[in-house]
Parts: structure tokens; C-alpha cells; sequence
């Protein structure tokens, strides 16, 4: 490549233009000018010489022969490159944050990895190991449904809840969902709450500092589904429940998936626990009275399951509420939702309920008083054959130590055997010993040697 008048930089960068000539077109405009001496001038493919253009003012090139309409005419422009032009790693990064500062979103990856962007646990509503499916009418405060999601209530069989497949938005990428049922048109006594809610241990939110002036905003995202519309509401809240932040978000169409987002400042103020204990509750609001809601969109200290004017579900007999692919993370964007496998999601639920039975078996006593479900934890014999005992470890350690409910025959009596299987007794007398976050043992004594062992099956809850 030949350079006119002067030898080339060590160090270059070029631009290229390129025209089609109009019919006796002698004078052309590189875009970006040029520097005088350091063009690279050609028409039709053929470089042209020194004496064939005219290249002097940075701005026009002039050919000395006029060219001929449909011509190619390409000029490059050469341009020098000091080393002082260029940046240490450090600077770079320097001026790129204060250029263009990296996303909300893509700050929270970086501090929280792409792994848990998502407080909510069981958020697409896939793991149901308390119900297998079936429908739940809530009586008391903190009846789970599927894993970690319960309704929170003080009134009594207002709604039904269940996991649903045939319904979930599956093209969304969602194969679950909830599906809650108003049983009465109920009418919302003051006092009253029902909310469907998850809480959050507080061990996986301390990166929000919530009660400091630090405090990081959140945005909620989920999608839901109602045979009503309007506005509906619901609520975060501390764990000493003094604390709460009342949100709305509207239904446009009925039984239609739709997608809601809700942006959330940080509370600066209050207590929010950052250890095994509640960390965040949130709440969908079901039917909650006047004493228990307040303005949507702002802190308030507190006990609000709700947002003042939201619609009730349990005031309309047969009306439905379908959700699922809930996220609650750090930033003030809705991602898309953050999507686990199956088996991590299912151990993040088991640091809080974990069962004998297999996964897609609800707990359940035996059908009468002398049969039970699939056997569970099984133990020998000891060598004086007077007692009999175990240590059971759990898969995952849980929360905090757990309650133990046992399972059996339909009195929920453990079944007692012989060397060869048979079944010499029921019965209920069990000496639990220590139960902590990793194991519980128990153990029976037997009066006449004969039983070797002993079989049934157990859950352990460490919910919040």
C-alpha cells in the first residue's frame, strides 16, 4: 500500500469512505476528514498516484480527471495513535463507571451472585411435599400449602387453596401454580385478615440492610390470574410485624395471566432480623380489614396485611386468585425469573420441612388401625433385647431444631415387628430424645424381647 508524501505511523487507526461519482464529479468528502499526506486514494479498485488527486486541505479530495457517473471512488484515511492516548486496566474502569454506570440489576449479580437473585423460595409453586396436590381449607394461622407458602389468617374457612397444573401459564415456562378459592361471599369484618404470604429468614436478606440508611430498594414481580379485576393488594413486613410497606397492583382482564411488577424502597427504619429468624413477610392480600390496611406505597409503622381500598376475594362466593413465578429481589428492574433446578429448589425448602415419604407422597396415618402407608425410618433391636432406639438424619439441616410428627396407622401408632415381619403391635410409646437442626433420635423399651423392630414414618417442620 502506497502512502502519498510522507511514510506511515507506527501506530494507526483508519477510516474508510466509500462513494459512487455522479456524472463529472471531481471533487469528493471523506467522512471524518483526513490528515494531509496519509490518504490512500483509488477509483474503480485502482489506486490512484499522487498526481491523479489532490489531498491538501483535511477536509476534500479533488481528482485531476473528472470521474464518470457509477464510478467507485474509496478513499482510507490513516490517523496516529499515541501510546498516551491509551488507559491502564484501572483507569478504564474508571471512565467506564462514570461514563456508563453498570445496571441495577447487574450490581445485585455482583454482590449476590447469579445463584439467589430471588428471596422467595418455591416462587413458581412446583414443590408441594405437605399435599401432593391436594386442596387445603385453611381453620388456623399458618396452614401450609405448597413448600414455604401458608395462609395467614384469624378467620376460618374463608378460601381454599391448592396447587394447580391444568391452569398454570405455561407458556410462560411455568408448570405450577396456586389456586385459591373464596368458599362464601364473606363479608370483611374489621378485624379480619386473610392473606396468602411466604416469610423470608432473615439470613437471606442481609445484603438489603433494611433499618439502615443503607437500606436497598426491592422490586416484586410475579404473575397472577382472578375471575375478578380491579386493584388488589398486599404487603412486606418485619418479623415484629411494626414495620410494613402496603402495595396495589390492578388486574386488567379477567382469567387472564397477567405480569406484575412493584418497586419498593428499603426501609431505613425498624428492626429486620438478619439471623435464622423472620426476615421479610410478604403477603397477598385475601380479604383484610380496615384495622389491618393503610395507604398503599409507603412505610409505615405498623401491623398493615394490606392496602386500604383493595379488592377482598372472600366478599365474592366462587371467585378465584391464581399465582405463581413470584420474585422478590434486590434493584429497582424485574428480571426475568430466576429459575433453579429442581433438585436445589427442593433442598432450599427442606432447611424447613423434610419428610420420610417419598417427595410426591403427602404424610399420611394408615387406613385403620392395624396398617400404614409405606414404611419409613426402620431400627433394631439393641443387644440386651430389652430396647430398642435410632438416631433419623435429616437430608438437610434445618433452620433451627424441628417439631417431629409421627406417622403410623390411623391412630398414628408406630407398628412394633418380628424377625420375620410380622406385626406384633401398635403403639404410640415413643421416648423422643434430642431433636436439633441435624438429626432427632428416639427409642422404645421392650418389656418382653420379642420385638426387633420398630417402623413408621415422620415429618419435621422448622418453618417461621
Amino acid at each position: 500500500m502506497s502512502y502519498v508524501g510522507v511514510p506511515p505511523f507506527g501506530q494507526t487507526v483508519r477510516t474508510i469512505t466509500e462513494v459512487t461519482a455522479t456524472a463529472g464529479q471531481t471533487a469528493f468528502t471523506p467522512s471524518g476528514g483526513y490528515l494531509p499526506g496519509y490518504v490512500d486514494v483509488s477509483l474503480n479498485g485502482i489506486a490512484l498516484s499522487s498526481a491523479d488527486f489532490t489531498a491538501t486541505n483535511g477536509t476534500t479530495v479533488t481528482l485531476a480527471a473528472a470521474a464518470a457517473v457509477g464510478d467507485e471512488f474509496r478513499c482510507v484515511a490513516y490517523w496516529p495513535v499515541s501510546l498516551t492516548d491509551t488507559y491502564r486496566k484501572g483507569e478504564t474502569d474508571t471512565l467506564l463507571a462514570a461514563k456508563q454506570p453498570l445496571s441495577n440489576n447487574l450490581t445485585t449479580y455482583a454482590a449476590t451472585g447469579i445463584g439467589f437473585r430471588n428471596r422467595i423460595i418455591n416462587g413458581d409453586m412446583r414443590i408441594d411435599q405437605r399435599n401432593a396436590g391436594a386442596s387445603q381449607t385453611p381453620t388456623t394461622d399458618d396452614t401450609y400449602n405448597v413448600d414455604r407458602w401458608a395462609a395467614g389468617i384469624n378467620v376460618a374457612s374463608k378460601f381454599s387453596m391448592q396447587q394447580n397444573t391444568a391452569d398454570a401459564p405455561t407458556t410462560q415456562g411455568f408448570t405450577a401454580c396456586v389456586k385459591i378459592t373464596s368458599l362464601s361471599a364473606y363479608s370483611v369484618a374489621a378485624g379480619d385478615v386473610a392473606v396468602y404470604k411466604q416469610t423470608i429468614e432473615g439470613n437471606n436478606i442481609a445484603d438489603l440492610a433494611w433499618g439502615t440508611a443503607s437500606a436497598k430498594a426491592v422490586t416484586l414481580s410475579f404473575w397472577v390470574r382472578s375471575s375478578l379485576t380491579g386493584t388488589f393488594g398486599g404487603t412486606l413486613m418485619n418479623s415484629a410485624q411494626n414495620r410494613a410497606y402496603p402495595f396495589t397492583y390492578t388486574i386488567s382482564a379477567a382469567n387472564t395471566w397477567e405480569q406484575k411488577t412493584v418497586n419498593i424502597a428499603g426501609d431505613t427504619s425498624g428492626t429486620w432480623l438478619t439471623t435464622n429468624g423472620a426476615g421479610i413477610k410478604l403477603g397477598f392480600q385475601l380479604g383484610v380489614g380496615s384495622t389491618f390496611t393503610g395507604t398503599a406505597g409507603s412505610w409505615s409503622a405498623s401491623n398493615y396485611w394490606g392496602a386500604t381500598g383493595a379488592t377482598n376475594l372472600i366478599a365474592t362466593n366462587g371467585a378465584t386468585f391464581y399465582i405463581t413465578g413470584v420474585q422478590l429481589e434486590a434493584g429497582s428492574v424485574a428480571s426475568p425469573f430466576e429459575r433453579r433446578d429442581y433438585g436445589r429448589e427442593l433442598i432450599m425448602c427442606q432447611r424447613y420441612y423434610e419428610k420420610s415419604f417419598d417427595t410426591e407422597t403427602a404424610p399420611s396415618n394408615g387406613a385403620n388401625l392395624t396398617s400404614f402407608s409405606v414404611a419409613g425410618y426402620s431400627v433394631g433391636l439393641a443387644t440386651n433385647r430389652l430396647s430398642i432406639g435410632t438416631t433419623v438424619q435429616f437430608a438437610v439441616r434445618k433452620r433451627a431444631a424441628p417439631t417431629i410428627t409421627r406417622y403410623g396407622n390411623s391412630a398414628g401408632e408406630l407398628a412394633w415387628l418380628a424377625a420375620n415381619g410380622t406385626v406384633l403391635s401398635f403403639s404410640t410409646n415413643i421416648s423422643y430424645g434430642a431433636v436439633n437442626q441435624n438429626n432427632f433420635t428416639f427409642g422404645q423399651q421392650v418389656i418382653d424381647g420379642t420385638a426387633i423392630f420398630c417402623m413408621g414414618h415422620w415429618a419435621a417442620s422448622a418453618e417461621l
